[in-house]
């Protein structure tokens, strides 16, 4: 809050409002030079806002912040879906001041696994595009390549897995972690290709980027009830893993699709004009897809589409 005015405007997608909306959403504090302060996200908006601004009163850090505010504004969401989507996407790309500063990295490696002659899974490090097309497989997110060898080197150590099958050590067999018992034998025949291929895996599974399994965009849908300001369905459109933002009608996330661009509409002010992969959100939209109340459909017609990986337990 300024001095000027003790309570902060309050705008819905940037038209003025008497109240902050009472329903799931996200919310942005601008200054009264409309710098972008703080983005957050609610299932009940009017209690949050409510909280940050009674917390205002109190010196604190917070309240250094809650000074400046002079404006509210509020984009309501279906449900937590789109808001959490929508939440990560503003704090990335928009910057706020008082955000925690999370970095979104545009030049990273990442580890592809092809077999060799003799069927045993060797891990390559290959460039990540931020914005490619994901039609394999791959794990993880790494820096640099030395990155991407301590990590090896480390599961080699610590689950006795071979590093001259892994191509980290170009001795000859049997390799030195064998002769110190720290590999299980796949350099000298003692454990078949199989066997090392599938703890690989499994210790790679956590960090594991799945190739895009649909031939083009595709859009999550959230349905709710249209009350309190809350609409009552939304179009979260996902391209390749990218979150292209979260629009109000089918019409308007097909528009974005089509063009490469995103609407500039105010309702719709928390689409991604520079789309490229985030980790936080491939996980986030991994949980949308698998969730009983959301459905998955082709972004050119609204046909459904089956949901393409094992159901959580």
């Amino acid at each position: 809050m300024t001095d000027e005015q003790t309570e902060p405007t309050i705008t819905v997608c940037d038209r003025r409002v008497a109240s902050v909306p009472d329903c799931c959403g996200v919310y942005r504090f601008f200054s009264d030079t409309e710098v972008l302060l703080y983005v957050g996200k609610s299932v009940s908006m009017e209690s949050r806002i409510r909280e940050h601004l009674r917390s205002g009163r109190i010196p604190s850090r917070k309240q250094r912040m809650m000074r400046q505010v002079a404006r509210i504004d509020c984009t309501p969401t279906v449900g937590e879906m789109a808001a959490l989507l929508t939440e990560n996407h503003a704090i990335k790309m928009e910057v706020p001041l008082y955000n925690r500063r999370q970095r979104v990295r545009r030049t990273l490696l990442t580890i592809e696994l092809q077999p060799d002659g003799e069927g045993f899974l060797q891990p390559l490090a290959t460039d990540f595009i931020a914005r490619g097309e994901r039609s394999r497989d791959c794990f993880g997110l790494y820096h640099n390549k030395r990155h991407v060898e301590s990590t090896l080197r480390r599961l080699a150590r610590d689950h006795g897995l071979c590093l001259l099958v892994l191509g980290l050590d170009k001795s000859r067999a049997p390799c030195f972690q064998f002769q110190i018992g720290r590999c299980d034998g796949a350099c000298v025949g003692e454990e078949s290709p199989e066997a090392h291929n599938q703890r690989l895996l499994s210790l790679l599974e956590s960090e594991q980027i799945l190739a895009w399994p649909f031939s083009g965009p595709v859009v999550i849908v959230e349905n709710g009830v249209d009350i309190n300001g809350k609409p009552a369905c939304s179009y979260c459109l996902i391209d390749h893993w990218l979150f292209r933002g979260c629009y109000a009608t089918a019409a308007a996330a097909r528009r974005a699709a089509e063009s490469g661009l995103t609407d500039t509409a105010p309702e719709d002010r928390n689409t991604n004009t520079a789309a490229y992969f985030d980790r936080d959100a491939y996980r986030l939209i991994l949980q949308a897809m698998n969730r009983a109340d959301c459905r998955i459909e082709h972004v050119e017609d609204n046909t459904p589409v089956a949901y393409p990986f094992a159901r959580a337990s």
